[in-house]
């Protein structure tokens, strides 16, 4: 699970009733203060968070609005991944893994972003429609049904094993030249 640095219920709290078996993760935003951010790092340690989520799709005011304080260090991150066509390995990340959220409604999207170098995808806005619709049950209809799109979509590319995929399998559609039929 992972836990949102917006959280209304502190992260204590969240990992208290998750558990010591739960997989707990801790969303940290980048603070201009860095003294902010290593307490923020600090605490999900001490929570038994296992990894660090870190988000960079915060908002950033441009143009004639000034400039969020907080977000100027979020926004060099962002300006090092920005667009899919560069690598997700910036430098300083060189031995992170990356993983994808937003945007996840099928399993050609979960394809295109292992593609992108994500090592998994988290798939909310589906479950949570299942959710609704179903309950479990509904979850896990949505579920099998993505897992299926995507064994369908790695026989539509030639490629069975989702350890093998890469940037390769991914055509742009301004690399595609389209003719006229007379």
């Amino acid at each position: 699970m992972a836990v949102s640095a917006r959280s209304s219920t502190p992260l204590e709290e969240v990992a208290a009733a998750a558990g010591p078996d739960a997989a707990l993760w801790a969303q940290l935003d980048i603070r201009k203060d860095r003294s902010i951010t290593l307490q923020h790092a600090q605490r999900a340690k001490r929570c038994g968070c296992t990894a660090i989520v870190l988000t960079v799709d915060h908002p950033f005011i441009s143009g004639t609005a000034a400039r969020s304080a907080e977000n100027e260090s979020q926004q060099k991150v962002f300006n090092e991944i920005s667009t899919p066509c560069q690598p997700l390995c910036a430098p300083w990340a060189a031995d992170a893994t990356f993983t994808w959220t937003g945007g996840v409604r099928s399993g050609d999207d979960v394809v295109k972003a292992l593609c992108l170098g994500a090592k998994a995808v988290f798939v909310g806005r589906p479950a949570l429609y299942g959710l609704a619709y179903n309950g479990e049950e509904g979850v896990t209809a949505v579920l099998e049904c993505i897992r299926k799109e995507l064994c369908t979509c790695l026989s539509l590319i030639g490629c069975h094993d989702v350890q093998k995929l890469h940037r390769g399998f991914l055509v742009r559609r301004s690399d595609i030249s389209y003719q006229e039929r007379r």
